[in-house]
């Protein structure tokens, strides 16, 4: 990884506008911990974005199986079954 930017609970959907708006980068990982923070319209458009692409990372291990298959099915197009692992 060649750019880490670290935000708090305050500036976290400022910072993500910026990197987002800013025409620099292809793929932007992000922390799900401040999703709500986000607001709708934002979040919308960061959900169907490919240039650049917006992916958003699990952190909780009770959310992982369900978020892992959302971002198979929004980034890959495929519905991913788990089985319950």
């Amino acid at each position: 990884m060649e750019n880490v930017f670290i935000a708090s609970s305050d500036n976290f959907s400022d910072k993500l506008k910026e990197l987002y708006f800013s025409g620099i980068y292809g793929l932007i990982l992000v922390s799900n911990t401040f999703i709500d923070s986000i607001d709708k319209k934002f979040l919308n458009i960061l959900n169907t974005s490919v240039s650049p692409l917006v992916v958003f990372i699990p952190v909780s291990e009770q959310e992982k199986e369900e978020n892992i298959s959302e971002l198979a099915r929004r980034v890959l197009g495929i519905k991913l079954d788990l089985g319950g692992l």
